[in-house]
């Protein structure tokens, strides 16, 4: 903002509490109640612990992945029933069973009655 000085005729920019600017002194931190922040020490194995046996029951997405590939947008729009999409796999490779981004395990398809499975062959994560 600013403001006419009436003595020198020259405006003057003041802050939003009407104090010219060059008259504005920040606060120190003891006028204002700053204080260090002090934190408790923090032991190991101290507190309550979590139990493995907790996350036994909640569910998480897992993905089987066939491959990847990357497409423009022209292709995407250009796709039609009968196209076919080269993916980044051979024939016959595992697939990666994922939670997440995570690879977790790999495995080969297999047929589950009228479903498709995974037998897993490799685990990564205990």
């Amino acid at each position: 903002m600013f403001s006419d000085d009436k003595k020198s005729g020259k405006k003057k920019i003041i802050s939003s509490e009407n104090v010219p600017l060059e008259e504005f002194k920040p606060k120190r931190e003891e006028e204002i109640g700053v204080r260090r922040i002090e934190f408790p020490n923090l032991e190991e194995g101290a507190g309550a612990k979590l139990k493995e046996q907790t996350f036994g029951s909640i569910p998480v997405q897992v993905t089987a992945e066939l491959g990847r590939t990357k497409l423009s947008l022209r292709e995407i729009l250009e796709l039609g029933e009968g196209s076919i999409i080269e993916l980044d796999r051979l024939a016959g490779e595992p697939l990666d069973l994922k939670i997440g981004d995570q690879l977790v395990a790999k495995g080969e398809v297999v047929a589950v009655d009228n479903s498709y499975g995974l037998r897993v062959t490799a685990v990564y994560i205990k």
